[in-house]
């Protein structure tokens, strides 16, 4: 039986009103939170990069994602081999529950 995961995230602006973008996920008895600075692309309307926050050393770690419904992309690992994604799903929360709009970036 696969254990379920339990996701959940949120949007604030940090202490330099940027806007960052929070994914609390529990996979059985492990639960992990990331942060990411969203910055919103040019290449349309619901395009962003995802900035995600490193510890002190390590590689930036930066995701791009398009909104676009079930044509919907990310280029993390987790869309490659599954076609969806914990970024992808978020931001789509988000932006349903009108939390994601048009002046919104950070």
């Amino acid at each position: 039986m696969a254990t379920a995961t339990l996701r959940s995230c949120t949007l604030s602006r940090d202490e330099n009103n940027l806007l960052i973008l929070s994914i609390i996920q529990q996979i059985g008895r492990r639960t992990t939170k990331d942060h990411y600075r969203l910055e919103r692309k040019p290449a349309g309307p619901q395009c962003w990069r995802l900035h995600k926050a490193t510890h002190e050393g390590e590689e930036p770690q930066l995701y791009d994602v398009e909104l676009n419904g079930e044509q919907s992309q990310c280029c993390c690992l987790g869309f490659s081999a599954h076609n969806h994604c914990k970024h992808i799903e978020s931001l789509t929360a988000l932006l349903e529950a009108g939390r994601l709009e048009e002046g919104n970036e950070g």
